[in-house]
């Protein structure tokens, strides 16, 4: 519920914030699930909203000639990357922290979904910027 203009300073904070998190003062072996669950909540919420930014990038199939439709929220390009590679990093942060707690049995089934909703909300953007030819 974020107005588009406000978008691009907010998920960066939210971003680096989550990613600060994951990096803090815990040592390798300790993970923190309450870390891991806001991380891949922020994942999902800012992936959520790059797929309506790139989801309107796709092909539309006409009798005369193929149609590229524009996004419901137009982001500029540059903004964009930046956002995708940004929730990329922290997305493989979630991912490695996550992989790392379930070995040693200290993440719960409900924050591992949320691990795994996270992984796949930001393959489908990486999937979507691809189709745009943005991922560069």
């Amino acid at each position: 519920f974020t107005p588009a203009a406000a978008w691009p300073c907010l998920s960066a904070c939210a971003l680096a914030m989550a990613e600060a998190g994951m990096q803090g003062p815990c040592s390798c072996e300790e993970v923190s699930e309450e870390k891991v669950y806001l991380a891949a909540a922020v994942v999902v919420s800012v992936a959520q909203r790059l797929e309506k930014s790139f989801s309107g990038h796709v092909r539309l199939i006409s009798d005369s000639s193929d149609v590229w439709a524009p996004p419901p929220v137009q982001l500029a390009t540059k903004s964009a990357l930046q956002e995708l590679a940004s929730l990329l990093r922290l997305a493989s942060l979630v991912e490695v922290t996550a992989e790392r707690a379930r070995r040693a049995s200290k993440l719960s089934a409900f924050v591992d979904s949320r691990v795994l909703s996270a992984i796949e909300h930001t393959q489908r953007v990486q999937q979507l910027a691809s189709a745009c030819q943005l991922d560069g």
